[in-house]
């Protein structure tokens, strides 16, 4: 499958790695870098991330060693994980 991010997405991982990197450039770099591991991966495995519960058309992939959570849909029909949301496990749901 194709992974493809929305311009949401897109925008969230920006502001993330800005607030980050005014306090440690390298440390932004691994953690985009993970993220863009992380989300890799869905385009063999797609159903890696549980349902949400909360939002049950997303599903749930946690970044291993950091505090992030992507929310993604998969499209079958169009070979497509689409990433809808980079969520950092402090932030507050409610605002989404």
């Amino acid at each position: 499958m194709k992974v493809e991010w929305t311009v949401e997405a897109k925008n969230a991982l920006f502001q993330v790695t800005e607030y980050i990197r005014e306090e440690n450039p390298s440390v932004a770099r691994k953690v985009v870098s993970h993220i863009h591991q992380a989300t890799s991966r869905l385009s063999q495995n797609p159903y890696l991330g549980p349902i949400s519960r909360k939002y049950p058309k997303y599903r749930e992939l946690v970044v291993a060693r950091f505090p992030f959570i992507i929310w993604y849909e998969v499209f079958e029909d169009e070979d497509v994980v689409e990433i809808t949301l980079v969520w950092h496990s402090a932030q507050n749901r409610e605002e989404f």
